[in-house]
């Protein structure tokens, strides 16, 4: 097998161009068993021979594998419209190969560790929770999952910091959704650490590593250091979605955040294109 390397740098640049066109995806180059040998009489000049060289191998094909695409979420498990979120993601995640980061923020760090009842807690008037809460029951049926009120109310810190040692153990996503479900679906206190033990065992992880982290508060300074990163980014509620540096506010169906990913990757796309 013998090509100039002239020839073989023009047939490949078309490839390389039409596989960058086509977004999102990192470029790989399988390599041929056989080298590209040039005679040494190819590089002589008047009887002189200038340089014998083995050449870099040949390349046959063009891997083209795409790239995950980075989604960075700010939440809060009290919050109905960021499990809402959570769940349609998931949903979403195959098609656009999601990579989940999953960042905790504390939207009631003064409501009390034992929770409050929800009767008690009035930020709107009954009518008005009621309808909110039909348009959350209806996004949650759209996205193929049932949710209802919480009768409490919980103080979430401690779910939050849970959530970062299960990240840490490799398990951040599945805890995830186990601390969400507890809370909307099976009314449990999410603020207990005997809860949170129990739903680490769930999904595969130590009790009692879990009870010691949160009882020396390991992992506090992370949702310190996650509130801070939420602030500089200008985040002003939950959920908030981040492409690169495009934000997407509030929970939208499947439909809506589809083409919210496909309108912010383009945006991407366009960027990295003209760097």
């Amino acid at each position: 097998m013998r090509e100039s390397a002239s020839v073989m740098a023009m047939n490949l640049k078309p490839r390389l161009r039409h596989a960058k066109q086509s977004g999102g995806a990192s470029y790989r180059l399988s390599q041929c068993d056989q080298k590209l040998e040039i005679p040494t009489a190819q590089l002589e000049r008047n009887g002189i021979a200038l340089l014998t060289i083995i050449a870099a191998p040949l390349y046959r094909e063009l891997e083209v594998t795409p790239m995950a695409l980075k989604l960075t979420m700010f939440s809060d498990f009290i919050c109905p419209f960021c499990y809402i979120g959570f769940e349609v993601v998931r949903k979403l995640k195959p098609e656009f190969d999601i990579e989940l980061d999953w960042r905790g923020y504390q939207i009631h760090p003064e409501w009390p560790v034992e929770g409050i009842p929800a009767s008690e807690y009035r930020s709107m008037d009954a009518a008005t929770q009621r309808q909110v809460w039909e348009r959350i029951q209806s996004l949650a049926n759209d996205a193929g999952f049932a949710m209802k009120p919480p009768e409490m109310l919980m103080n979430s810190r401690r779910a939050l910091e849970a959530a970062e040692f299960a990240k840490q153990a490799g398990a951040g996503e599945a805890f995830e959704e186990r601390v969400y479900r507890a809370y909307f679906q099976e009314g449990l206190n999410i603020g207990d650490a005997g809860v949170l033990a129990d739903l680490a065992h769930n999904v595969g992880l130590s009790r009692s590593e879990l009870d010691q982290a949160l009882a020396t508060n390991r992992y506090s300074m992370k949702i310190k250091n996650a509130a801070l990163a939420a602030h500089q980014r200008g985040v002003s509620g939950v959920p908030t979605f981040f492409v690169g540096n495009f934000p997407m506010v509030g929970a939208q169906s499947e439909t809506v955040m589809r083409q919210l990913l496909t309108r912010a990757v383009e945006r991407l796309d366009v960027i990295q294109a003209a760097d």
